[in-house]
């Protein structure tokens, strides 16, 4: 009876042990889950936020893009020189440059 007894306890032992491995496992599996998720939302947070920063700066240098074509206009820096007293020279004070 005893030998029976201390199978039926080992055996009941054994089972203990293979189910904590297994509840073990799943728990760590979870949390790994979790953890992946978490990570997950947040680089599409970061992503977000970089689009939104990289929309602003295209905006920016749409921008500046038109204002230096403004400073560059012809019209512009003729107005410039004229206030300037500049004016344009005469065909003989042309040299040119080999």
């Amino acid at each position: 009876m005893k030998n029976s007894n201390r199978k039926v306890s080992a055996e009941r032992n054994n089972l203990t042990i293979i189910w904590s491995v297994f509840l073990t496992l799943f728990i760590i599996e979870a949390f790994l889950l979790v953890l992946c998720r978490t990570e997950i939302r947040k680089i599409g947070y970061d992503i977000s936020e970089q689009i939104s920063k990289n929309k602003i700066i295209k905006e920016k240098e749409r921008k500046l893009k038109v204002e230096l074509a403004s400073l560059k206009s012809p019209e512009r820096i003729a107005s410039i020189a004229n206030s300037l007293g500049l004016i344009m020279p005469k065909q003989e004070q042309i040299t040119r440059m080999p």
